[in-house]
């Protein structure tokens, strides 16, 4: 199991499904808060794009139903979606390349 985290969002992938918890902290609004529950064989593929300087990153499990990078939902405001910063980059590689290892291997 893997769970990495940024922020009041954390992403845990135990081998079988990808579980995105929202928690917003007091006072603020957050789209989506709760939990998004996302079954490996519902997977489609992942998008990745790395933050950087001045911009963030996300990674974003397409499934059946939704567009991918053609979505025309943002990825701040989207369930199947992780905003993140520089400093937590490498935590989100090693969950892309782990569950990466599993849709390959399923």
């Amino acid at each position: 199991m893997i769970e990495v985290g940024a922020h009041t969002t954390s992403v845990r992938f135990d081998g079988q499904t990808i579980t995105i918890s929202r928690r917003p902290k007091p006072g603020m609004s957050l789209i989506g808060a709760g939990d998004t529950v996302i079954p490996l064989a519902s997977v489609q593929s992942i998008e990745w794009k790395p933050a950087g300087r001045l911009s963030l990153g996300h990674i974003r499990f397409a499934v059946p139903g939704s567009q991918g990078a053609a979505a025309s939902t943002p990825v701040n405001r989207d369930a199947h979606a992780v905003v993140f910063g520089r400093k937590h980059m490498p935590l989100f590689e090693k969950l892309r390349d782990t569950v990466q290892e599993a849709l390959v291997s399923r």
